[in-house]
């Protein structure tokens, strides 16, 4: 599945977003420590409309990998184009989303992201850290989305543990509302903050997290709300099968 969550990061993507549409791979191992992978994605985004023609997803991405010894290295680029948003109904009808006008899209989104991962495994715990950047081309104001973290510790074996903190802050237009992670300061965009996490693998088939989430919604300087400071707290109880 085509996430657009490089590694741990989720700014443009949630993990649990699955539209409907297709997905194309391609992985090659390089040589012993290098490995590319390529994926291209056409997802339909609203196919209960009577329209002749609906909201589509156009994307590719790339990814380089370098392992080796205690380190893991990942460089991501991505391109995702939106087709037929303007003037189309939003997805998402919550403050401090992409800017509309009559309950309607006002532009479309042209996403050009790319991210940095790095992971050292020489010590007890692993290390993580990235960075991220998201920009829409289709509009030139509010159309930034960055972001980064660090991340320590594994949940791979029954009771290991992880904590994590994640700053981000997404332009009001910087990609688009649907996809963004849904608990990060309420989900959508417009808005910034810190992310403090604490991850126990409690069963093969379980992990129990504790989220908390600090920062502000309407950041934007022309949006019609003002800024709102917004703080939850989360508790997960992940279970597969």
């Amino acid at each position: 599945m085509f996430s657009i969550a490089r590694e741990n990061q989720q700014l443009q993507w949630d993990r649990d977003f699955n539209p409907e549409g297709i997905s194309i791979s391609y992985n090659n191992d390089l040589s012993q420590d290098w490995n590319l992978r390529l994926q291209a994605i056409n997802y339909q985004l609203d196919t209960q409309t009577s329209d002749a023609t609906y909201p589509t997803l156009y994307g590719v991405q790339a990814i380089g990998i370098y392992e080796k010894g205690f380190h893991r290295y990942s460089l991501n680029a991505e391109f995702l184009h939106y087709v037929d948003l303007i003037s189309r109904a939003v997805f998402s009808t919550s403050p401090g989303t992409n800017s509309q006008s009559g309950n309607a899209y006002l532009y479309n989104y042209t996403v050009s992201g790319a991210g940095l991962y790095y992971k050292y495994t020489g010590w007890r715990h692993p290390v993580q850290v990235y960075i991220d950047y998201a920009k829409n081309n289709q509009v030139n104001k509010n159309n930034l989305a960055t972001g980064g973290g660090v991340i320590y510790g594994s949940t791979e074996k029954n009771y290991d543990w992880q904590v994590s903190a994640v700053y981000q802050e997404l332009g009001k237009d910087a990609v688009l509302d649907m996809f963004t992670h849904g608990a990060f300061m309420g989900g959508g965009t417009d808005n910034r903050g810190t992310s403090f996490r604490v991850d126990q693998r409690a069963s093969k088939s379980s992990v129990i997290s504790l989220i908390y989430y600090d920062g502000q919604r309407f950041i934007a300087s022309n949006d019609s709300s003002p800024t709102t400071a917004f703080k939850m707290l989360q508790l997960d109880w992940m279970v597969s099968y």
